[in-house]
C-alpha cells in the first residue's frame, strides 16, 4: 500500500510539473538575430552581411503599440501588443498595461492616420529559425521583420505555398535589401536540404518559445 501510495505521489507531481510548464509565462524569445548597420549579429558573437541561410521554423504575427516614442536605449514593454499565428485573428495580450481595442480588427490605432504616415500600431512579424548548418542541440534563434519586409516575406511564402511547400522544408536566404537604407529584410533562394529530421522536432520547441 505504502509504495502504492507513493507511485500515486509521483504521478500527481508529473501532473503538476505538466501544468506549470503550461502556465508559465512565455519566454521572451530565443536567442535573438540583431540586425542593426544592414548586418546580422548572431547571440554567438559572430557577424555576417548575408545572405544567411536559414530554415524558418515557425512564425508569429506581432503587433506594438507604444503611447511615447519608443527608445531604444531605454527599452519598455509596450502599452498594448497582440500576437497570433492568424494574422486576421488578433487581440490585446492580456499583459498589456493599456489595450486599446477589443481586436486588433477595428483598433484605431492599427489603421494609418488620413495625415499620412505609418499607424500607431506596428506591425511586424517575429520567426524563429536555425541555421543550415543545425544540429538536434542547435539553439532556436528569433528574428523580427519590421513593417517594411511584411510584404516581402508574404509574397515568398505565397510562392512556396502555390508550390506544395512549407518553408521548414526548405533552405531560405535572408538578405538586406541594398536599396534600403535601413535593414529592410528579403527572403529568397529556397533549396532543398536534408535536415527536416532534425528541424521538425525543433519546430514544436520554437512554438512554445514563440507563445
Amino acid at each position: 500500500m505504502a509504495n502504492q501510495a507513493l507511485l500515486d505521489i509521483q504521478a500527481m507531481l508529473r501532473k503538476e510539473l505538466e501544468r506549470k510548464s503550461e502556465t508559465m509565462p512565455a519566454i521572451s524569445g530565443g536567442d535573438r538575430v540583431k540586425l542593426a548597420g544592414k548586418v546580422f549579429s548572431l547571440p554567438d558573437g559572430t557577424s555576417s552581411e548575408g545572405p544567411l541561410g536559414v530554415i524558418i521554423l515557425d512564425e508569429r504575427y506581432v503587433n506594438t503599440y507604444y503611447a511615447g516614442k519608443y527608445n531604444s536605449n531605454n527599452p519598455v514593454a509596450p502599452e498594448c501588443s497582440a500576437q497570433s499565428d492568424n494574422a486576421n485573428e488578433m487581440k490585446p495580450s492580456t499583459a498589456s498595461s493599456d489595450p486599446q481595442h477589443e481586436s486588433c480588427d477595428g483598433c484605431p490605432q492599427n489603421e494609418y492616420p488620413d495625415s499620412g504616415g505609418g499607424k500607431p500600431c506596428k506591425n511586424g512579424i517575429r520567426l524563429a529559425i536555425i541555421p543550415a548548418d543545425a544540429t538536434a542541440d542547435s539553439s532556436i534563434l528569433m528574428v523580427d521583420i519590421s513593417p517594411t519586409g511584411l510584404k516581402g516575406y508574404v509574397t515568398y511564402m505565397k510562392a512556396l505555398k502555390a508550390q506544395g511547400v512549407l518553408p521548414i522544408q526548405v533552405l531560405t536566404d535572408l538578405s538586406f535589401d541594398p536599396q534600403a537604407s535601413y535593414p529592410k529584410l528579403v527572403f529568397g533562394n529556397p533549396r532543398p536540404h536534408n535536415l527536416l529530421e532534425i528541424a521538425w522536432p525543433l519546430r514544436e520547441k520554437a512554438q512554445k518559445l514563440l507563445k
